[in-house]
């Protein structure tokens, strides 16, 4: 019995050997492929190159079939000679095999006339069609106006008449392009958008590929290179009463913190006046230099207006017109901000200021929007006070809305702040804004400018 079940198991090893290897005393076949990748959504066809050598001394027909959801190009017999015969074969899986992906072995036959029937197996890699094509593009910098996307066929198969739709920050257009097994296709593009105000960094291509009545959407990377530029232009006019105007301008693609500089005499700086208070001011001997900072997005700019006056009496005059120009002015606001900034000791030996926004209505107004800033290298404690109605992270900016103030009626918004890092001298808080509605026009407010002067603190 041992050894009847020895012969059985060897008669069934012959048995399978000889289905799955290429057997043939006539003929040997070598393939080569040329494509073996077919598309899921599409008809076309896996392609390999066939060299059947006849041993034989004379001609005979055969023919390639599969019995298991494969058809062939060339269909039906044809003539084999004596010989090499290189002959191109094309292979169709059914809809049915097509609806599979990955790596699909298929057995086929080769009928021979004389020689009897040969067996082999092809291996045919079916994929969808948005995991054949790969886009993405160059890198882009600034003030190019022309960039370049790239399309890869990822597959050894080819791809003919795509129809690409291609759309992204910087461009948008179409192509129709034909693709070899492995091909890639560089496309030169016009920067048909503005991006004057785009910083730097990664951006999506999206792109909608037809070939007949398959469709697919593929999605890339294009990175936008970081350029810091800051044009400065400068202009002084007048004598007697000397105006210098300082315009910086962002012309980079990064956001970036500017700074302009100015300086007087000691003398001159009593009669000089700004366009915007200085961020910094300090005297080294005989001369007081003047800074302001500002934070300045890409395509956005600034400028700061420096006016010194030689003319005393005229100074004394431009003053008394400016005090009262703002007593006008404050006698008609409808509404008063007051900040204030107090220490704060904290367990953790943090730096931390309560900071304090009180809304007076002088008459009743509408619609209003309180917004204040948290200064740089400071964080929000979101465990006490007013809690905003939002809090923007990046610009750092927190907003309460009031829908409605009753003249004489206040509102105190109070908040905390604090840094790891401890402040020495005087520390000034951004200035809070408000926008609001009165007697059918929209008007805005700002604060005073509210500081903590330290020595240092544990």
């Amino acid at each position: 019995m041992k050894k009847e079940g020895l012969i059985s198991v060897l008669i069934f090893a012959f048995l399978i050997v000889a289905n799955f290897s290429p057997v043939s005393a006539m003929f040997s076949v070598e393939k080569k492929e040329k494509g073996n990748v077919i598309i899921s959504e599409l008809d076309n066809p896996a392609v390999y190159e066939f060299n059947i050598t006849n041993n034989a001394k004379t001609s005979e027909n055969i023919e390639i079939y599969s019995l298991v959801g494969l058809s062939f190009l060339p269909r039906g017999q044809f003539e084999l000679y004596p010989g090499e015969n290189t002959i191109e074969v094309k292979a169709y899986p059914t809809n049915e095999q097509r609806a599979k992906t990955g790596l699909i072995a298929f057995d086929y036959e080769i009928k021979g006339s004389v020689s009897g029937i040969y067996k082999d197996r092809i291996l045919i890699k079916i994929v969808a069609l948005k995991d054949a094509l790969w886009i993405g593009a160059d890198e882009i910098a600034y003030g190019d106006n022309e960039a370049t996307i790239i399309v890869r066929n990822k597959e050894n198969t080819n791809i003919d008449n795509v129809e690409i739709r291609f759309s992204s920050e910087f461009f948008e257009g179409s192509k129709t392009l034909s693709f070899k097994p492995f091909e890639e296709k560089r496309i030169p593009v016009t920067i048909n958008k503005d991006i004057s105000k785009l910083g730097a960094g990664s951006y999506v291509i999206k792109a909608d590929v037809q070939i007949k009545n398959a469709t697919a959407t593929l999605s890339g990377i294009v990175n936008y290179v970081e350029k810091k530029s800051i044009t400065e232009k400068i202009e002084t006019k007048g004598y007697l009463v000397r105006t210098d105007l300082i315009e910086h301008k962002n012309d980079g693609n990064a956001v970036m913190t500017d700074r302009i500089e100015a300086k007087r005499n000691v003398l001159t700086r009593l009669f000089t006046t700004s366009s915007i208070e200085p961020t910094k001011t300090e005297r080294r001997g005989l001369f007081v230099y003047y800074a302001w900072q500002k934070e300045l997005k890409p395509g956005e700019s600034w400028k700061v207006d420096i006016r010194t006056n030689y003319t005393l009496p005229l100074i004394l005059i431009i003053i008394i017109i400016f005090i009262v120009w703002l007593t006008y002015l404050y006698s008609r606001t409808s509404l008063q901000i007051i900040k204030r900034v107090s220490f704060v000791r904290t367990k953790g030996g943090q730096f931390a200021l309560k900071v304090f926004v009180n809304l007076k209505a002088r008459k009743s107004v509408e619609n209003v929007h309180l917004v204040d800033r948290i200064p740089a290298a400071m964080k929000l404690y979101e465990g006490y006070g007013s809690k905003p109605h939002q809090v923007d992270i990046n610009g750092r900016r927190l907003l309460w809305n009031i829908d409605r103030l009753n003249a004489g009626e206040e509102r105190v918004f109070s908040y905390i702040i604090y840094s790891s890092v401890g402040v020495v001298g005087r520390f000034e808080a951004p200035v809070a804004t408000a926008t609001f509605s009165h007697g059918g026009k929209q008007e805005i407010v700002h604060s005073n400018r509210a500081f903590f002067v330290s020595d240092t603190h544990e």
